[in-house]
């Protein structure tokens, strides 16, 4: 006869651990966290506001419905923006598997995701599961977070499937040249398509023109240099392609609500 075994001897060698989770409250006061060689994962859902994330040397704008990672082992800052600070939804997990299935899934190597709404009933369940004393929570919320994990998936590579393969190839170009001269002409002549029909279908699956979307990632990248390097802001403007210091100035404080040199002094 074969002794199976207990919840309690199940849930103790379980390679997933359900740790915390909570709601989370900033004001226009609240200072950034920073962490390095975090030694969990967090997973956050914003509810209303927004900040923003710097990890794996980019800094991230999350905005409401959104999600973000805290992955585990890795360094990370996070601060909420003082017009709007988040309102927050998170839990806090570990476990062999669950590092499994963020790999599995191509979530390793994911920081953010926008338009989560789909995913919130999830953060609700875990947290009413944290607060009960269930002792097969952790082997219930592997399930849920497995689940999860799915959605995720689906709503990051279902987007990225249904773009034709010309946005794809022109949206890694504009990621790839923040920091150079672009022509449409060039991607236009690749992928056989006129400037027009390609800006048209660009906006269709993106949200945004292609000249919009590469002064966003511009912004991103000019907040890095902000923080992290001592240029003069001049220079970071002349680095990223802007016509001066001026246009730069107006464009960074239109886009961010606060000038360079009060971002910089922010941070």
């Amino acid at each position: 006869m074969i002794n199976k075994p207990t919840i309690e001897e199940l849930t103790d060698s379980f390679p997933f651990q359900l740790l915390f989770a909570d709601y989370g409250n900033a004001d226009a006061r609240t200072p950034a966290i920073e962490r390095l060689n975090y030694e969990y994962c967090t997973i956050e859902y914003i509810m209303e506001g927004d900040g923003y994330l710097e990890c794996a040397g980019k800094v991230s704008h999350i905005k409401k419905d959104g999600i973000y990672f805290l992955h585990k082992h890795q360094n990370h800052r996070y601060w909420p923006k003082p017009e709007a600070p988040w309102q927050k939804i998170f839990f806090v997990i570990d476990g062999s598997l669950m590092e499994q299935l963020l790999k599995i899934y191509g979530l390793d190597q994911i920081y953010c995701v926008e338009n989560c709404s789909s995913i919130f009933h999830y953060f609700d369940e875990i947290m009413a599961l944290c607060s009960s004393s269930a002792p097969d929570k952790d082997l219930r919320c592997s399930v849920l977070f497995h689940q999860l994990a799915m959605d995720i998936y689906e709503i990051i590579y279902a987007r990225h499937w249904q773009m034709p393969e010309e946005i794809n190839i022109l949206k890694k170009y504009l990621d790839e040249n923040t920091g150079r001269k672009v022509s449409l002409d060039e991607i236009c002549q690749q992928v056989s398509r006129s400037k027009p029909h390609l800006i048209r279908l660009f906006k269709k699956y993106t949200g945004s023109t292609p000249y919009d979307y590469l002064m966003k990632k511009r912004v991103e990248q000019a907040k890095l240099m902000l923080i992290h390097s001592t240029m003069p802001i001049k220079e970071i403007a002349g680095k990223l392609q802007f016509s001066d210091q001026y246009y730069f100035s107006n464009y960074f404080k239109k886009v961010t609500g606060s000038s360079p040199s009060e971002f910089k002094r922010s941070c």
